[in-house]
């Protein structure tokens, strides 16, 4: 890990970590919606809505990941099962809006 990394993640602690893998579900789901997948919304846009909805999920997600956030070695596992959540989710959405 870079000396930067280390400084981050000293720095913010735990909840640095958790709020990425919300942000990496979260983002992955909005990527694929109807509404705020489309290219017609600007990037800039759909990233703040992503940082919001991360921080609206935050509170209600921290319980439940914080046991796999204390295990280091699970950390991989974690950020890749959140990514390839989101993405189903908004796969599952998008099918069911446009169906």
């Amino acid at each position: 890990m870079s000396e930067a990394a280390a400084y981050l993640l000293n720095a913010t602690g735990d909840l640095g970590l958790l709020a990425f893998a919300v942000f990496l579900r979260v983002g992955a789901t909005m990527s694929l919606l109807p509404a705020f997948g489309e290219s017609n919304i600007p990037a800039r846009v759909r990233l703040m809505l992503g940082f919001a909805f991360t921080l609206i999920v935050l509170p209600g997600a921290q319980p439940y990941l914080q046991p796999v956030i204390d295990q280091p070695d699970l950390w991989g596992r974690l950020l890749f099962t959140e990514t390839l959540a989101g993405l189903a989710r908004g796969v599952v959405i998008r099918l069911f809006v446009l169906a």
